[in-house]
């Protein structure tokens, strides 16, 4: 009981803050194979399981995927879409093509570190109806750092 204790306890946090630019930027170390976390990243659907605040249907679209998401909040639930694209080695690019999204432009990257993986993650969006920036702001940081957490625990308690 107490290894399963120091195991958890153990668990690399995510890294996320903002920058002054706008940009939500961060990182989890993950103690699994860089193809394992690339397999889960690569698939927009794939990740949106682990993530309790938005809706989200993914189709494919040759090497992409069309996704449409909607934001879970109680004052505003916007819906928007999205293309999610392969952008270089390990590196998946989500952009805005509609919606009720002013801005979205999202991005994970895999690098390999030691004997895990290091997953990078940049968010930056912005609603097409007006909300304060602090409340844009906290609510992505708090859905980043959970939706970060969720997908290393997932992928450290893989065989």
């Amino acid at each position: 009981m107490w290894m399963l204790f120091l195991c958890g306890a153990l668990a690399a946090e995510p890294s996320l803050a903002f920058q002054d630019d706008g940009w939500l930027v961060g990182h989890v170390d993950i103690a699994a194979s860089p193809d394992a976390v690339w397999a889960l990243v690569a698939d927009p659907g794939q990740v949106a399981r682990f993530d309790a605040g938005r809706e989200t249907t993914s189709e494919p679209d040759g090497t992409c995927h069309k996704v449409t998401m909607t934001i879970r909040h109680p004052l505003a639930s916007p819906t928007f879409h999205t293309r999610s694209c392969p952008d270089g080695e390990r590196t998946v690019r989500q952009v805005l093509t509609g919606g009720d999204m002013a801005a979205f432009d999202a991005e994970w990257r895999v690098e390999a570190r030691g004997d895990g993986t290091r997953l990078h993650h940049r968010w930056k969006g912005e609603p097409a109806s007006y909300a304060p920036q602090w409340i844009v702001h906290r609510m992505a940081l708090k859905g980043a750092t959970k939706l970060m957490a969720a997908l290393r625990d997932h992928l450290e308690a893989q065989p």
